[in-house]
């Protein structure tokens, strides 16, 4: 079994992250004791209604309490405070359609520690469509989906170069054009899109031939896809490429 390591995409991403706003502009009140409230947004800073926000407990499982952004972007939802009832911290979660499929993303939390019912708490989120996620309770990883590369050439995969031209992304946005060369089988980090994908032999400068794993279609100089489901998790967002001579 061949085994499949992971890459960390890191071309192209570092002048798109540039872009991404700090921080989000709209206040959402004061902190109200008894209450987790705050704002959403989009890439753009626009407000993004029907985002479900989630009050996850930090010790006890059943005590989450579910919320809903209205049009305008902001949640509020009342904790419960009983006795021994810790701690909780904030996630979200947006669905978006695109190209006929429905995606949910994850939303990034700013200001990602507890807190505790009596004291309550502002707490902002923003769609990310790439970049670190906050790294705290067991929120790992990166934003976007997975590019896995099957070599069906005679050389090695590091000396290959693949390029993903972005025709559009999840948000609407143009994106910019993502090069990866490495050892490993996988990019990861890649903002859910619809892309050209494309190869060449890097030693050589010579075109290669791609096409969508076990699609039993030609191989040609590129070819056109978006990201799909996982096999084990819905919301695990892959691309899955063969390449060959």
């Amino acid at each position: 079994m061949k085994t499949i390591n992971r890459f960390l995409l890191l071309a192209g991403l570092l002048s798109l992250a540039a872009c991404t706003k700090d921080s989000l502009s709209t206040d959402p009140g004061k902190v109200q004791a008894g209450f987790v409230k705050g704002h959403v947004v989009d890439t753009q800073g626009r407000p993004l209604a029907e985002a479900t926000i989630i009050a996850n407990n930090a010790i006890w499982v059943g005590k989450n309490v579910i919320g809903t952004t209205d049009a305008n972007g902001n949640y509020r939802i009342s904790l419960p405070n009983e006795p021994g009832i810790g701690a909780f911290y904030v996630r979200g979660n947006v669905k978006m359609k695109f190209e006929g499929k429905t995606y949910q993303l994850p939303l990034f939390t700013e200001a990602d520690d507890t807190f505790l019912p009596d004291e309550g708490a502002v707490k902002n989120l923003q769609l990310k469509l790439w970049g670190e996620k906050t790294g705290n309770f067991g929120d790992d990883g990166l934003y976007g989906g997975t590019v896995e590369v099957t070599n069906r050439t005679s050389f090695n995969t590091g000396d290959i170069e693949f390029m993903l031209e972005p025709i559009s992304l999840i948000d609407g946005s143009k994106g910019e054009t993502l090069t990866f060369h490495t050892d490993y089988y996988t990019a990861q980090g890649v903002p859910i899109g619809k892309y050209r994908v494309s190869a060449r032999r890097i030693s050589t400068n010579q075109p290669l031939y791609v096409r969508i794993l076990d699609s039993n279609q030609a191989y040609e100089e590129s070819v056109t896809t978006i990201f799909q489901s996982s096999y084990y998790i819905e919301t695990i967002y892959e691309m899955h490429i063969e390449v060959a001579e």
